[in-house]
């Protein structure tokens, strides 16, 4: 499995942030460098107003880490991979399956 682990990606969690307008915006603060397996598990054409858009879905391997959690990303510089759920497959607290979408 740890030969697999080839793509390097950045931990971020969201933080709001003042907008000067008395609203708040989303950035992202990096918070560790990761290695993934990434496979594709679902593309989906959802119908949205004015037109469609594609979702896709994908599994991400990871070392087992207590700080990612739904809500983060998982960064590769032009693309996003939004946690949706984690999971232990095998128990033993080695690796995490991560469901993601991709943003």
């Amino acid at each position: 499995m740890i030969g697999n682990l080839n793509h390097p990606l950045t931990l971020q969690s969201p933080q709001r942030v003042p907008d000067g307008g008395g609203g708040f915006e989303t950035t992202w603060q990096d918070m560790a460098e990761v290695f993934a397996r990434i496979d594709a598990i679902e593309t989906e054409d959802i119908p949205e107003r004015g037109g469609r858009k594609m979702r896709q879905r994908c599994r991400l391997t990871v070392h087992a880490r207590k700080d990612m959690a739904p809500g983060q990303r998982l960064w590769d510089g032009s693309r996003g991979y939004g946690i949706l759920s984690l999971r232990d497959p095998e128990g033993r607290g080695v690796y995490l399956e991560i469901l993601a979408e991709v943003t």
